[in-house]
């Protein structure tokens, strides 16, 4: 659950665009996430602790596989963890709620400046986590896993982000919660905006 904070985001004075990623920014879908890697890798026998999570997010599910088959020795496929990840995401819609602070922005701004999403997540995903917190009718750009070759860190989902609104990069105002998100936006010569001071959850307790 996500609690407002009495910090108040705000637009750079320089910012002529946002880009927003989504999970963990304005979803707060995290939780859901977390529970499905660690059901995948229980099968496995392998625990996944919160830190190692944490520290993957942002990063593909192609990545993410590719890391726990060479870290653990074991055998993911792709296919399967992708359809595991799909049925969750779907069955727990109902569990991921806005992160009021930054979706605020997004209403706040809508129509004056442009906007769009830089996800590491598949797009079908996406587009089902935005319309589950009532965001899915205000950004016509989604840039997802399947639209860049390189992921985050890599800054090719932003910099897509930003041909894609038309706008120089250095004029893009980046809304991240995680490292490997801070470093794609940093590599993209955009301006970051940590969003984790502002909000506070309760990290899926219900969903855990």
């Amino acid at each position: 659950m996500i609690k407002d904070s009495s910090k108040i985001l705000t637009k750079h004075q320089e910012a002529k665009a946002f880009i927003f990623d989504l999970d963990g920014t304005l979803a707060d879908s995290m939780p859901v996430y977390y529970k499905v890697w660690k059901d995948i890798l229980a099968q496995h026998n392998v625990m996944l602790t919160k830190e190692l999570f944490d520290s993957m997010a942002g990063v593909s599910l192609t990545k993410c596989i590719n890391f726990f088959n060479e870290q653990y020795s074991i055998s993911l496929e792709e296919n399967k963890v992708l359809e595991k990840v799909d049925m969750e995401v779907k069955s727990s819609l109902h569990l991921i709620h806005p992160i009021i602070p930054v979706c605020n922005l997004v209403h706040m701004y809508f129509e004056k400046i442009p906007m769009a999403i830089g996800t590491g997540s598949q797009k079908e995903n996406a587009h089902l986590i935005l319309q589950a917190i009532g965001l899915d009718q205000y950004f016509n750009i989604v840039v997802s896993a399947e639209d860049v070759a390189n992921h985050k860190p890599s800054p090719d989902t932003f910099l897509k982000c930003s041909e894609l609104m038309g706008i120089d990069p250095k004029y893009c105002q980046v809304f991240e919660d995680a490292k490997n998100g801070f470093d794609a936006a940093l590599s993209a010569g955009m301006l970051l905006t940590d969003v984790t001071p502002y909000y506070k959850t309760s990290e899926g307790v219900n969903i855990y």
